[in-house]
């Protein structure tokens, strides 16, 4: 009984950890997370493939192309979600933007906040980031004015 109630645990731990589509295909990873959040009550709206602008000195804008793409995803409850993905097309950043704190709250709780593993917390000249690990991957909640959730690959 032990075993099967542990094995249901990594199950379900897993199958959140899932929905957030870090390393997979950026077509299939996209398409996922947009099904996982239609079925948590969030009606997608649209969603654009944009390039990475890099700041250009000259004109003091972020308007130098970069060759490097990714798609943003906006949803209804206004939402707006950002994935970044490597030449490879797998995806390797995720940026969520909840304008509603409310928004916010509902996602971390669908994603089991709870359940992730808190690393440390980060300073920076905007404010605290709390780090934490999500199964194979990063999460960081920045404290500053724009409300967000970042997800990636790499350690922050």
């Amino acid at each position: 009984m032990r075993i099967l109630l542990f094995l249901i645990g990594i199950f379900l731990t897993e199958a959140v950890f899932a929905q957030i589509p870090i390393g997979k295909d950026i077509e299939k990873g996209k398409s996922e997370f947009i099904a996982f959040m239609k079925t948590n009550e969030f009606t997608f709206y649209k969603e654009t493939k944009e390039e990475v602008m890099k700041y250009n000195k000259e004109t003091e804008k972020g308007d130098k192309p970069t060759g490097k793409f990714y798609y943003t995803i906006l949803f209804k409850e206004e939402v707006e979600v950002k994935m970044y993905f490597n030449q490879y097309g797998n995806i390797n950043e995720i940026y969520i933007f909840p304008e509603k704190e409310q928004n916010k709250k509902k996602i971390l709780n669908i994603l089991k906040l709870e359940d992730w593993e808190f690393l440390y917390d980060r300073k920076d000249m905007f404010g605290i980031d709390k780090i934490y690990k999500v199964g194979d991957f990063y999460a960081m909640i920045p404290s500053t004015q724009i409300s967000q959730i970042n997800f990636y690959d790499f350690k922050p």
